[in-house]
C-alpha cells in the first residue's frame, strides 16, 4: 500500500501520493549537483518527480539552482526512458517575516529565453501547533519546522507520533521524516526529545538517509585528509582545491590520495592538483 508522507503537508491543496524516494546525487556529462530531496509521487493523478529544496535564508542564486536541479531531474527521466514532469518547491525555514521571495525566473528583455516557476513554502505563513498534529499526524514533519512548535513541544510531538493511529510502517516513516526535518531546526537538542524507536529505524526512509549520512561522512573524512596532506607537502592548499574535491566521489578521492602520496616533487604535485577539473 502506498503511503501519504511529508509532501502532502506542504501542499494540502493537491492530491499527492508518494511512491518512492529518488536519488538526489544528480550527474549528467560531468555536471554533478546534490539536491535536497526528491520523491516520485502521483500528483492529481499524474506521476511526477517532486523536488524539495530547504533553505535557512534566501540568496540570489536560489532560482538558478532550482532551475539546474529541475532540469537534471528531467534529463535523468529521459535517460532512463521514463520522462516525467518535475515539480520543484523551495521551503524557507526562517521564522520571521521577510520581504517577498521569488517564485522562479521571469522572462525579461535582457534574458528573453529563460522562464521557470516553482512553488514556495514559507514556514512563517503557516504556524502549525500540537493540536493540528493531533488532528492530522501527517502534518508533524512540517509542524516541527514552523514557529508554532517550540523546543519545549518536542517531547509532546514525539508522543503524538508514537500514538498516531496509523499502520506500523506508515507511522515509522512519519517519525523518520519528522526526525530528519526537525533536526535541521533543533540540531542536537532534538536528540534529547526524540528517541529513535524501533519502528522508526525499521523504516525505509530512515535506512536510506542514514546510509547517505555515512557516505557523506566518509567523503568529508577523505577530503579533510587530502587537504591536510596537501598542506603538509606544499605548505598551503592551492586556490580552488577544496571546491574541486567536492565534485569527486569516494573512489576518485581514494585514487587522488594515492597519487598525492606517490608524487614527491612539489612542482609535479602542484601541477597535478591544478589540473583537476573545476566545479561546473
Amino acid at each position: 500500500m502506498k503511503q501519504r508522507r511529508a509532501v502532502p503537508a506542504l501542499q494540502p491543496d493537491l492530491d499527492i501520493e508518494v511512491l518512492e524516494l529518488v536519488p538526489t546525487k544528480l550527474t549528467l556529462k560531468g555536471l554533478e549537483r546534490l539536491a535536497d530531496h526528491a520523491v516520485r509521487a502521483r500528483i492529481n493523478g499524474v506521476e511526477t518527480i517532486a523536488h524539495l529544496e530547504f533553505q535557512l535564508r534566501h540568496s540570489s542564486d536560489i532560482p538558478a539552482r532550482v532551475m539546474v536541479y529541475n532540469g537534471l531531474l528531467r534529463c535523468l527521466g529521459h535517460l532512463q526512458r521514463r520522462p516525467r514532469p518535475v515539480r520543484s518547491m523551495v521551503v524557507y525555514l526562517m521564522h520571521e517575516r521577510r520581504r517577498p521571495v521569488p517564485r522562479g525566473i521571469c522572462r525579461s528583455s535582457r534574458d528573453p529565453q529563460v522562464h521557470i516557476e516553482y512553488d514556495v513554502f514559507c514556514v512563517w505563513e503557516r504556524p502549525l501547533t500540537l493540536e493540528d498534529v493531533r488532528r492530522r499526524p501527517v502534518l508533524a514533519p512540517i509542524a516541527a519546522l514552523t514557529p508554532g512548535i517550540s523546543e519545549a513541544d518536542l517531547p509532546a510531538l514525539h508522543r503524538l507520533l508514537q500514538r498516531a493511529r496509523l499502520p506500523r510502517e506508515q507511522r515509522g516513516e512519519l517519525e523518520a521524516i519528522t526526525y530528519f526535518l526537525a533536526a535541521r531546526r533543533f540540531g542536537k537538542k532534538l536528540l534529547q526529545s526524540f528517541r529513535r524507536s524501533k519502528t522508526m529505524q525499521e523504516s525505509a526512509i530512515y535506512k536510506i538517509v542514514t546510509e547517505e549520512a555515512r557516505t557523506t561522512g566518509r567523503l568529508e573524512t577523505l577530503r579533510d585528509n587530502l587537504l591536510k596532506l596537501t598542506r603538509h607537502r606544499l605548505g598551503r592548499v592551492p586556490r580552488g582545491l577544496q571546491g574541486k574535491l567536492k565534485t569527486m566521489d569516494a573512489d576518485a578521492l581514494d585514487r587522488l590520495f594515492d597519487r598525492v602520496l606517490e608524487t614527491e616533487d612539489p612542482k609535479a604535485l602542484r601541477a597535478l592538483l591544478t589540473a583537476l577539473p573545476s566545479r561546473s
